[in-house]
């Protein structure tokens, strides 16, 4: 919150009080409506010993609210609000003086004049917010943009703790500290993503290009998210919309030599006179044909997507809030012609081979089968309203419709060739109703009521049966912080319900009709210590549980995207996860723009639910698939992240990031192989380095360059029963981003105009260099993608 020059004040003389009036405008981000949980803290000291000044007494004249200071001359107002104006009175002395209040990033520091002597008083700093204690980490402005083209794995993979599970190159998913798919939520726009991302070929329908920063949460959040999100959450927050009144927007473009792809995005921007009402319009569209391999291309791995969503904003009063958004994806995604074999013998043919068979070496933007093609909506409402200085509610209801359809390789001909031979549709709905104590006396509290509603629809015959859904959960949070402690804390608590009507006929000769239900708590606890201003030790631990899901009790067939035949386990029970982080950051405040961040972490999970790979081959009426069947044992997943950024000269700074997990499944036995009572997860991401360097150029940060390398190793650490081909060896990639921004301000009929244009160039895998990854599923029949560079353009204005 920025606090811009305030006004001087009159004086009195002959009393013993001192009157200090801060008038106090807060020109921070809006948060619905008003934002009233700030909390202005600092130290009055005397202004020529700067001793501090110890039990005087401060009054807020608007809240009436009271203290002294304590023994250091530390004081704390909780509760203010942004954009509202505060006069403070101090009682200690018999004093004339004058009060100059500018702003800065400290605390707010009170230079208490200690004669009678005319004196300026200067106020420094800004509020402070109770943090959340999870361990947190956001995309930079680098990374963000030059992956925006792409998609929301590659996006957050830049992070350390975080990697994907691709299907391909145009498939991907976010895995965070080891965990996938319904583990991980997914929150755009404030709503909980809800789609048929269960497999792990089902990227998360979200279009990059409607969001402004991306952040990651790590650990067991359920508290907040609900069931999903037992190893944290990827939360996208749209850019806010304008706050004065007139036209804004942003346009952009780029291209990418790999695949010849495009992609064209914008955003118009526009607030009404009576700045009542704003609203937004914005849409993307990509295209793309078959990627190259460093030595042959790859048949069928274009792509097609054009999005659009839209905002609107109605500000009925200072006090109440309107908000109603709608977004639509709509998405063709190619599979690699390899990946879809005929019989046993290709497919143990490609396993050994290291150039795919069955593979067009040749470019197209053709789309055959097999792919997929997905449309996922999302119509949002929510309503805000501050009851008081301390209370605020909210009601936010949301409606997703998501539909996937899969087309594989057939022979036949006319109108059965054009249809997809699998069909999911899912249409939820969800109400959330929350209410939210600012922070009162060092303490605030929220909580909640979530309902939620689910309907699956598939093909007769198809992979996963039908069901409908129906989920409630209430959930509360409290946070204590008071300044000058260096303590931080937070407790918090939820219970949700899940029951499902699950049904279908003729599923592979299966007739069911079953009612499955689940129920459980979940609790996050976290404390946060500060040593100073620059660095701070974190400890995060929560309990989570996630019910299995209908596709892992009932999953029985060929899963066409993935290329593979999967089976599930209709007796398995709930996951129970206890995720502890411990982290220590440290800001460049004191330490001359170092930066560093490591996190510990254990995840005990008993019950966990896993995809095991068999080394067999399926045969099938569609042809020979690999084999995976869903399984159940107690599991530990633990490991560390880090990160540190070394300044060296000038704008250049050396860049690490570092990434290892080490997981293990408990047996019953001994496993007759190795002899142990343990045995490695399968599909755990392997150990990971990224180092490199970067510039920025001095003083406006207009340029940037970065050269980074990416290191990850061989995964040793593999079942027991192995895999139909051994996991790929350890490689290292380098690629080079580069950005500059040219400002061009000017002034219109007395109004300033702010414009920028911004540009970039990607370049990824410089040396070509041909390699696989371990968490590509399609790893058995082809290699990754070889050099690519990119060139993208944004206007803003």
């Amino acid at each position: 919150m920025n606090i811009p020059l305030l006004l001087p004040v009159c004086y009195a003389q002959g009393i013993k009080t001192g009157l200090l009036i801060l008038l106090l405008t807060a020109l921070g981000h809006q948060v619905q409506s008003q934002d009233c949980h700030q909390t202005l803290h600092g130290q009055v000291k005397q202004a020529g010993s700067h001793e501090p000044l110890a039990f005087a007494n401060m009054l807020i004249r608007e809240t009436g609210a009271r203290i002294n200071t304590d023994a250091q001359g530390n004081y704390a107002f909780p509760n203010l609000c942004d954009k509202k104006v505060y006069h403070i009175e101090i009682s200690y002395l018999s004093r004339v003086f004058a009060v100059d209040i500018a702003a800065s990033d400290q605390a707010f520091d009170i230079d208490f004049p200690d004669d009678n002597v005319l004196e300026a008083v200067v106020v420094t700093g800004k509020a402070a917010v109770a943090v959340h204690t999870e361990a947190a980490c956001t995309v930079d402005h680098l990374d963000f943009a030059s992956k925006q083209a792409m998609n929301l794995g590659e996006i957050v993979k830049q992070l350390p703790g975080v990697t994907t599970l691709q299907t391909g190159a145009n498939i991907s998913k976010p895995v965070i500290q080891g965990l996938h798919s319904n583990r991980v939520a997914i929150v755009n726009n404030n709503v909980v993503l809800e789609s048929q991302q269960w497999g792990q070929e089902h990227a998360p329908e979200i279009d990059p290009f409607s969001s402004e920063k991306v952040t990651v949460v790590k650990g067991a959040e359920g508290v907040r998210y609900g069931v999903g999100a037992m190893a944290g959450a990827i939360v996208l927050e749209p850019a806010p919309l304008r706050e004065k009144h007139g036209w804004g927007g942003w346009a952009a473009a780029g291209g990418f030599s790999n695949g010849y792809s495009g992609v064209l995005a914008g955003a118009v921007d526009y607030r009404t006179p009576n700045e009542k009402w704003a609203f937004r319009l914005q849409s993307s569209a990509k295209r793309g044909g078959n990627l190259r391999a460093p030595d042959y291309w790859l048949y069928n791995t274009g792509h097609a997507e054009l999005n659009f969503s839209t905002l609107m904003e109605w500000k009925q009063n200072e006090r109440s809030k309107h908000e109603l958004s709608f977004s639509r994806i709509d998405q063709k995604l190619a599979i690699l012609k390899a990946s879809h074999l005929g019989n046993v013998d290709q497919i143990l043919a490609a396993t050994q081979l290291d150039t795919p068979i069955n593979n067009i070496d040749r470019f197209t933007y053709t789309i055959n089968r097999p792919y997929q093609s997905i449309q996922h909506y999302t119509v949002k409402y929510r309503y805000a309203h501050i009851i008081n200085d301390f209370w605020k509610w909210t009601a936010q209801y949301s409606y997703q419709f998501n539909q996937r359809q899969e087309y594989d390789v057939v022979r036949k001909t006319g109108v059965a060739a054009d249809r997809p031979q699998v069909s999911f549709r899912l249409f939820t709905n969800a109400l959330d109703l929350g209410i939210e104590q600012k922070a009162k006396r060092y303490w605030q509290t929220e909580g909640g009521i979530q309902l939620l509603t689910a309907q699956n629809y598939t093909n007769r015959g198809a992979f996963i049966p039908n069901y409908t859904g129906l989920g409630a959960s209430v959930w509360a949070h409290e946070r204590w912080r008071k300044y000058a402690v260096p303590w931080e804390w937070e407790i918090g608590g939820r219970y949700d319900y899940r029951y499902s009507h699950v049904y279908t006929e003729g599923n592979f000769g299966r007739d069911i009709n079953r009612n499955v239900q689940f129920g459980n708590v979940s609790g996050v606890t976290g404390v946060h210590y500060h040593f100073n201003k620059a660095i701070a030790l974190t400890l995060h631990s929560g309990y989570a549980w996630r019910p299995p899901s209908v596709y892992e009790l009932f999953a029985k067939g060929v899963h066409h995207g993935a290329g593979t035949y999967e089976e599930g386990d209709s007796s398995l029970t709930s996951e129970k996860s206890l995720n502890t982080n411990l982290t220590l950051d440290i800001t460049g405040v004191k330490y001359k723009g170092f930066r560093g961040s490591l996190t510990l972490y254990r995840n005990q999970v008993n019950d966990f639910i896993y995809l095991d790979p068999q080394n067999t081959i399926k045969i099938t009426v569609r042809g020979p698939f690999p084999a995976y069947y869903y399984k159940q044992a107690d599991a530990v997943l633990q490991g560390i992240d880090a990160l540190a950024d070394f300044p060296i000269y000038g704008g250049l700074t050396l860049e690490t990031r570092a990434s290892l997990i080490r997981a293990w499944r408990k047996l019953d036995s001994p496993h007759p192989e190795s002899g142990k009572m343990t045995d490695p997860l399968p599909l755990m991401p392997s150990d990971r380095y990224q180092y490199g360097l970067r510039w920025t150029s001095a003083g406006t940060g207009n340029s940037t360059f970065r050269v980074m390398g990416n290191t990850i190793l061989q995964q040793a650490r593999i079942p027991a029963e192995g895999l139909l081909k051994a996991p790929p060896p350890a490689f290292t990639t380098f690629s080079f981003d580069a950005t500059h921004t040219f400002h061009m301000d000017r002034q219109k009929n007395g109004k300033a105009i702010n414009r920028a244009l911004e540009l970039g160039l990607t370049l990824q895998n410089l040396t070509n260099v041909r390699y696989r990854e371990y968490l590509n599923f399609f790893r058995y029949y082809a290699d990754e993608p070889g050099f690519n560079a990119g060139l993208r353009a944004k206007l803003t204005f």
